[in-house]
């Protein structure tokens, strides 16, 4: 029995069925005997919208305010999890940052965990629940509700991981030594763990997609569409890897693969604007050959 820690975020949590898809994810882990600690995202855009809506009432919103706001969109998806596991007959319960205990500076908007108290996390897991954390927000000293910035639940991720010793090959680990090696353009380094990770935690799409593109940016256009297509394998109804399997057939000039992709993805979503610019283009420039010819 190992104690495992998964991040999940964005288009993983993106509705309330990719959350049961999560939930039943986690599920298979807690079948195996382990225990298990969640750390999610907010929903896919709900951040940026939250943000839209402060700005709509102060242009530069009040840094202490705008934290409180953004905080509320992980506090859905870990109160939704939580319900999607007990619906499946688990024990879980979900914490948001200052629940947890998990202390931070007082610069808000881009606030430094400072400490971990992991022990009712313990005492939760002991009694076979899984707990399930809001990343990206944590408390200062005086009790005000902080957020850690840009990859901030991968922040949380990686620290509750080593406040608990949780074991080392776990994808939020790997995820984020993934994401600082592609920050520094290099990739074949960050292709390495990203494929660790999906040794680790098969069914996580965001570890194909991620691949995807870590394979598209040294040219490895085969094995991009490999990983692009496992994704659709555990999540077919997702928009975005649609769309980024017919970039990368656009990118190789496969036209006709990519125009199918992405009207795959706009039949899903049929407000998603850039799948429908890039068929608008390809039909253009497909009507503009035919002509020719």
């Amino acid at each position: 029995m190992a104690l495992i820690v998964q991040k999940y975020g964005g288009t993983s949590v993106g509705t309330t069925e990719r959350i049961k898809n999560v939930a039943k994810r986690v599920a298979k882990f807690k079948a195996q005997g382990h225990q298990v600690v969640v750390v999610l995202s907010a929903m896919s855009g709900e951040t940026n919208r939250l943000i839209g809506l402060a700005k709509e009432i102060q242009e530069n919103p009040d840094p202490r305010e705008l934290d409180v706001i953004v905080s509320t969109g992980e506090q859905v998806t870990i109160g939704l999890l939580s319900m999607a596991l007990k619906q499946l007959g688990l024990k879980a319960k979900s914490y948001t940052g200052g629940q947890v205990k998990i202390l931070t500076d007082d610069a808000h908007t881009k606030a430094r965990i400072v400490s971990i108290d992991e022990q009712a996390m313990r005492a939760d897991l002991a009694n076979d629940y899984v707990v399930v954390v809001a990343g990206f927000q944590g408390m200062d000293k005086d009790g005000n509700i902080t957020t850690l910035g840009r990859g901030g639940s991968d922040t949380t991720g990686v620290a509750i991981a080593a406040a608990l010793k949780a074991e080392p090959n776990n994808t939020v680990v790997q995820h984020e030594i993934a994401e600082t090696l592609m920050a520094k353009d290099m990739i074949k380094e960050a292709t390495t763990f990203f494929q660790a990770a999906s040794k680790v935690n098969p069914d996580d799409i965001h570890t194909y997609n991620r691949l995807g593109i870590a394979f598209r940016k040294q040219g490895m256009y085969q094995e991009a569409f490999a990983e692009y297509k496992k994704a659709l394998i555990v999540s077919p109804k997702d928009e975005n890897l649609y769309y980024n399997l017919g970039r990368a057939y656009f990118e190789v000039g496969s036209k006709e693969e990519a125009l199918e992709e992405f009207k795959k993805a706009l039949g899903i979503n049929p407000a998603f604007t850039k799948a429908r610019e890039m068929i608008e283009a390809i039909e253009k420039d497909l009507t503009s050959i035919n002509v020719k010819n």
